[in-house]
């Protein structure tokens, strides 16, 4: 549904434009993990994947909920690096079914090392959804994105094996383990430690805006610079762009430069680049030939302040910082995307 309309403005009382943008709701798994080390989600377009291809990658999702939601479940974590297991796999499938717990909902992850799912091999899709048939309880699988489902769980990546972890519909650990498992063991450590909690299934993904709110965004761009100025005087509205170091972030990117001399649109003052250094900032800078001021912001403290869950995201603020439209993934509103 695309809402187009006026609102009045906060100084002057006249009367301003305001439109949305077409886009799909986006729907995934919910996990009670602070979004300040919260781990990502790749989103995929699921309707272009070419035969035996992957769905191509749109952005990424911080993974975090409102600590409010009902939504959470227990989940139990089996990390197989870059390779697939068949034992842990088995172990997975048995020990799941073998458990009697009642009235504890689980959903099963299984994530792999950044990049593995980009050029599946040895039959892995194939594998997958053999799992995903096989296996009692739902089925997520997903990759290690910048290592920060390792880096929030104390994954051992130094060595070839497999890694378990059951997390509770509060987001804590508890109960891992660091090598082979059988489905015994594991049916056990499910009995004992799950919590009771909903069915897993998937909840539509709040990203925290709405046409209209007022936004305080304030970006620097260095300890010696002042914050690039948000409200320009004669344009009514700005766009500011949040993005990260990945592919569907630069083709993003590039479309906002291909638009940056349209007359008819609202100008980009800043793309904000979540996760990376002042040097990786300025090389994707250089590379991409985009004459837009970029910030870094390396901790993602910027964008977590602006409230930006998604990226790519592109925000419209009018004159008074108001949330004009706000849009997700490619800025061609002919993408359709699903959070996996």
């Amino acid at each position: 549904m695309k809402i187009k309309g006026v609102h009045v403005h906060p100084t002057t009382g006249r009367w301003v434009p305001i439109e949305s943008r077409v886009q799909c709701a986006q729907f995934g798994y919910q996990f009670r993990i602070p979004v300040e080390v919260g781990p990502y989600r790749k989103v995929c377009d699921a309707l272009r994947a070419a035969l035996g291809e992957p769905a191509p990658e749109v952005g990424m999702m911080r993974v975090a909920t409102n600590p409010d939601t009902d939504a959470t479940h227990n989940t139990l974590i089996l990390y197989l690096d870059g390779e697939w297991d068949d034992d842990a796999v088995t172990a997975l499938t048995a020990g799941v079914e073998r458990c009697d717990r009642r009235f504890a909902g689980l959903l099963a992850l299984v994530l792999f090392r950044d990049g593995t799912l980009d050029s599946p091999r040895d039959g892995l899709p194939e594998r997958m959804s053999r799992l995903s048939e096989t296996l009692v309880a739902p089925l997520l699988i997903t990759e290690d994105v910048n290592e920060r489902w390792s880096n929030y769980l104390g994954f051992r990546t130094d060595v070839p094996k497999p890694n378990w972890r059951l997390l509770t519909p509060e987001g804590v650990v508890a109960w891992s383990h660091d090598g082979t498992v059988d489905s015994g063991e594991l049916a056990e450590g499910l009995a004992k430690h799950l919590q009771p909690s909903n069915p897993a299934q998937p909840e539509q993904a709040e990203l925290g805006h709405t046409v209209g709110e007022r936004l305080k965004i304030i970006l620097t761009s260095g300890d010696d610079c002042p914050p690039i100025p948000l409200q320009r005087r004669d344009i009514p509205s700005v766009k500011v762009a949040f993005v990260d170091t990945r592919p569907a972030s630069a083709v993003a990117m590039k479309e906002l430069q291909a638009r940056a001399n349209e007359a008819d649109g609202p100008p980009c003052v800043a793309i904000v680049v979540d996760g990376a250094s002042e040097a990786r900032t300025q090389w994707m800078k250089t590379e991409l030939d985009i004459d837009i001021p970029f910030v870094a912001d390396a901790d993602g403290s910027l964008t977590r302040s602006a409230g930006i869950r998604f990226t790519p995201s592109v925000l419209t603020l009018d004159s008074s910082g108001r949330l004009v439209t706000s849009q997700t993934g490619a800025i061609d509103n002919h993408h359709r995307s699903t959070a996996h």
